[in-house]
Formats: structure tokens, C-alpha cells, sequence
């Protein structure tokens, strides 16, 4: 009996460990600095910091259900803010018309990537991340090394001075960013749960050759994750420049790791023990609660780093742990 409950304790912790952790972490940075952590204006930064997060968030469990990897995200993240921007500021180009330019652009860029890795048999890892160098140089030839924002410097001396209307703007005000997000979980949850390819998505994932031989695609699944992995990429590029009314050349690339942590912390919550939609928006929540709280309560930048890492391989050891199984006995 003694040995039933601790089971039980073990796959609670697995399935629901970071489930726990979010409103522990709250009540912890809440009783240190509850002035300023329990502000509502911190409260909403958290909101809209999770919405940037959670569509980058939805590309990679695409990729991570497919079994396949991509480095390129945080790149993709950038050229994707930039475009929104630039294309209506600097090109005169309608606002709507500049979102479908960005969901063209993170569908060419993972199209590159499946070619890549499927039609010249690079390591995934290694192609996505020659095409983070490549998506890095073109952001900064792009915009001259310098933060793209509605003016552009044409000529010394010349500013052009352009115009983003308030529509695209209020993308990046709550509760607009809050819509675009859980939108994009929604739509991840449904094809995952609802439609066949994405249980098809999930066989090719779990076993590639079995899927092969059940008829399925493989290589036409895999492109298809790697697309859906550079569109969220863009279009969580897109609402960080309206969150942010500016991009840096660098802007996209604190948005990989996390990314990748969210899916793989996410990807055993409630026992699903595959990347999911929900999962991976759990991921996301302890992920920007932990780096607020961290900057909000004082601790040096320097360390921040250091604390999440701990914090999160802690709760990936927790999902991630099973048991040993039974221990063997003395032979008769």
C-alpha cells in the first residue's frame, strides 16, 4: 500500500508539477514586493509578455509533434517584426495586406528549412541553425544595423517619416494581444485534437517509419510542421513590434530557448506525454512568471539567467522523472 501511494505521488508531481509550481511562484513574489509585483500594470505585463511567448510558442509544438527541430525561430521572430513594421511605414503597404506579407515570409522561411533538411538530408539542428545566421544577416542588411521603427533614415540628413495606423498598434494593447494569443491556442488545440493531420502530425512524430508504412506522407507532415513553425514565429514577431512600437536586429532571439522549454515542460501536464496546445501555454505562464517575478523582486540581471535555469531544470525533472521500476528481490 505504501509503496501504491508513493506512485501516486510521483505521477501527480509528473503530470501536474508545473501546473503547482505557477501559483507558488505567484504567492512567493507576491509576499516579497506585493507593491509592485501585485500592481496592475505588472499584472498586464505579464498578460502581454505571455502573448508573445505563447504564439512563438504554438510553431515549436507544431515542430516538437512532428519530431522535427528548429533553431531559426528567435531569427524568424525578428524578421517577422521588422517586415510588420517596415512593410507599412517605410512601403505605404495596407496594414492587413503587410500580415499576410509576415505569414508569406515565415511560410519561405520554412520552406527553406524543410528543403533543407528533407531534400538534402542536412541534420535538422545543424540547418536551422546555418539559417539562423542567414535570417540574422538579412535582419540587419535589412534594416542597416539600426532598430526599425515608422521613420527610416534614406539618405544623411533624410528622415522619411511614415505612417502605421492605430489598428495595428492596438495588436499589441490588451485586450487585443490577449485575443490574437488564445486564438492561436485554440486553433493548435483543435487541429491537434479534432482534425486527422494532426494525429498524423503525432505519428509521424512517434514513429516515422510506422507512419510511412500506414501510408502517411512523412516528408509532406514534416514540411508542413516546419511552415507552421516560421508563420507563429512571424506572427509572434508581429505582435512584439505592435507591443513594442520598434525592433531591435536582435529582438527575436530571447524568444527561442523559452520556446523550447514551454513545449517540453508543457508536453506532460495532465498526463498527455506529447506536445500540446495547453501544455505548452502552461510552459509559457511559468516561464514569464518566473522572469518577472526575478526582475521585480531585485535580483541582479546577472543572476536572473542563472535562477531560471535552475528553476525550470528543476520542474523538467520533475515532468521528465520516472520510475526505476521494481527492484529485485534475493534469489531463492
Amino acid at each position: 500500500m505504501e509503496k501504491k501511494r508513493k506512485m501516486t505521488v510521483q505521477r501527480f508531481l509528473g503530470e501536474w508539477g508545473p501546473v503547482v509550481l505557477i501559483p507558488l511562484l505567484f504567492v512567493i513574489f507576491s509576499i516579497i514586493d506585493s507593491k509592485s509585483y501585485l500592481s496592475a500594470n505588472n499584472v498586464l505585463n505579464i498578460l502581454r509578455a505571455t502573448c508573445i511567448y505563447l504564439v512563438v510558442g504554438m510553431g515549436s509544438t507544431f515542430a516538437f509533434s512532428c519530431g522535427v527541430f528548429d533553431l531559426s525561430v528567435g531569427s524568424a521572430v525578428t524578421i517577422g517584426g521588422m517586415l510588420s513594421i517596415s512593410l507599412q511605414a517605410w512601403f505605404g503597404i495596407p496594414w492587413f495586406i503587410s500580415i499576410l506579407l509576415v505569414v508569406c515570409a515565415g511560410c519561405l522561411i520554412g520552406i527553406i528549412n524543410s528543403m533543407l533538411v528533407l531534400k538534402f538530408n542536412i541534420n535538422g539542428m545543424l540547418a536551422t541553425l546555418s539559417m539562423q545566421f542567414i535570417l540574422n544577416g538579412v535582419a540587419l542588411t535589412y534594416s542597416a544595423g539600426q532598430v526599425v521603427t515608422a521613420t527610416k533614415a534614406n539618405r544623411p540628413g533624410q528622415i522619411i517619416q511614415g505612417t502605421v495606423p492605430d489598428v495595428f498598434w492596438n495588436l499589441g494593447k490588451a485586450p487585443w494581444i490577449i485575443i490574437f494569443a488564445f486564438l492561436c491556442v485554440l486553433i493548435v488545440f483543435v487541429f491537434q485534437n479534432f482534425v486527422k493531420h494532426g494525429r498524423y502530425l503525432y505519428m509521424v512524430g512517434e514513429n516515422a517509419e510506422a507512419a510511412r508504412l500506414s501510408g502517411i506522407n512523412v516528408n509532406a507532415y514534416r514540411t508542413f510542421a516546419f511552415i507552421m513553425t516560421g508563420v507563429f514565429a512571424c506572427l509572434g514577431g508581429m505582435i512584439m513590434a505592435a507591443r513594442n512600437g520598434s525592433v531591435a536586429t536582435n529582438a527575436g532571439g530571447s524568444y527561442l530557448m523559452p520556446a523550447i522549454a514551454a513545449v517540453n515542460i508543457g508536453r506532460t501536464v495532465a498526463g498527455i506525454n506529447k506536445p500540446n496546445a495547453l501544455g505548452t501555454f502552461v510552459g509559457v505562464l511559468l516561464w514569464v512568471i518566473l522572469d518577472n517575478g526575478l526582475i521585480m523582486v531585485g535580483v541582479p540581471y546577472y543572476m536572473v539567467d542563472i535562477a531560471k535555469g535552475i528553476v525550470l531544470l528543476l520542474a523538467m525533472m520533475v515532468t521528465s522523472y520516472q520510475p526505476t521500476g521494481k527492484k529485485l528481490g534475493k534469489k531463492k
